[in-house]
């Protein structure tokens, strides 16, 4: 399975990003013991199967065919089960499940969608059913950073986030995933660690990312908050620059961004310029389904292009589709005497060239490259 940046993959995304992954589903594992949970858009199945080491029975829903194909051959246990199917018309029946687990759904779906995944969690929930659901602070994941992510449709500010779940729900109770600095001490025959000591006298109100625990009937004993600690040292490591020179680690950041979206206007403008001295009645082509493929479709489109379809060398993805294009192989474009346009949208562009050489096809006059940054 390939990362395209949309979905955690473990040990694909960075260590930080696992993380806070991680960290939501082992906040739940106590509340969904013995339960039959839905965990909504489980991408690639790693909570899923985590949740199945406590619940009774977990299935796992994604949109993404490649998504439940992988974890139906990754994950394994007798009370685990992946299924495709969109969140706002959720395949199970009515009051079947305890809980509906949905991380960092949400904000990937327009308005009516989230609208009929809540109204659908409704249906399948039992009366005293929850759904813990987790979505970024627009304030601080993208104001604040300047930052915006290219899969995120629709996000929520914190009030918004609670109002939006309080027109479905009775009782909404509303945690804070944040990073933290920890000192731990351990033994190694101690399981438990015996207290949690901060010097903020009042628990903040905000984090990059808001958990909601929601039901039709009162929640106030359930409780699932949770401080996760990681032994990977290069994670450490991570974790100690990270909160030991924020302002610094911040000013980079704004300065690698902006260079990225210079990069950005200059290809996109070459790319444009290319295109201006190629025959209207040639067809584009985007080798690539993945973020530059994304970036490059969109920059295209928005200037009225039309991409025909998508190339892929990966044969899983032939006679699929990417952004409701179909995905093709490489040899599809082979063969023809007026040869088809070709926009290289893939870091691997390296590897695709040699392909497109050896296909007679002339940089500049039958190929360039996209946005492969």
């Amino acid at each position: 399975m390939d990362f395209t940046g949309e979905r955690h993959i473990p040990h694909m995304s960075d260590k930080l990003t696992e993380f806070e992954h991680l960290a939501r589903y082992h906040a739940v594992k106590d509340i969904v013991k013995g339960q039959t949970v839905l965990d909504a858009a489980c991408g690639e199945g790693y909570g899923s199967y985590l949740l199945s080491f406590y619940a009774a029975k977990v299935i796992g829903l994604d949109i993404s065919e490649e998504s439940i194909y992988h974890a139906n051959n990754k994950y394994s246990t007798d009370n685990l089960s992946f299924y495709q199917g969109s969140i706002d018309k959720l395949p199970l029946p009515d009051a079947s499940v305890d809980i509906v687990v949905s991380f960092e759904t949400i904000e990937h779906v327009d308005g009516d969608t989230q609208r009929d995944f809540l109204n659908e969690a409704i249906r399948v929930l039992k009366k005293t059913g929850k759904l813990i659901i987790s979505t970024p602070d627009k304030f601080f994941y993208s104001d604040e950073r300047k930052y915006q992510n290219p899969f995120h449709i629709k996000e929520f500010y914190k009030q918004e986030f609670l109002d939006f779940l309080k027109g479905y729900f009775r009782y909404v109770e509303l945690y804070y995933q944040r990073q933290e600095v920890s000192m731990v001490i351990t033994n190694a025959n101690r399981k438990i660690m015996n207290h949690m000591y901060t010097n903020d006298p009042q628990p903040k109100e905000d984090g990059m990312y808001l958990i909601a625990m929601c039901s039709q009937h009162p929640i106030s004993e359930d409780n699932i908050s949770f401080m996760s600690v990681s032994t990977h040292t290069t994670h450490n490591d991570e974790v100690i620059n990270y909160f030991g020179f924020p302002d610094e680690i911040r000013s980079y950041k704004n300065e690698i961004e902006k260079i990225i979206a210079q990069s950005r206007f200059l290809q996109t403008d070459y790319l444009l310029q290319i295109l201006k001295t190629i025959k209207s009645d040639r067809k584009i082509y985007l080798w690539g389904t993945g973020i530059a493929a994304r970036n490059t479709y969109y920059a295209l489109t928005k200037e009225g292009y039309n991409i025909e379809a998508f190339i892929d060398s990966n044969s899983a993805k032939w006679g699929g589709t990417f952004l409701n294009r179909q995905v093709v192989p490489p040899e599809s474009i082979n063969g023809y005497e007026q040869k088809h346009f070709i926009v290289i949208a893939s870091s691997y562009f390296s590897e695709i060239i040699p392909n497109l050489e050896r296909m007679g096809y002339i940089k500049g006059i039958d190929y360039t490259l996209g946005l492969v940054m």
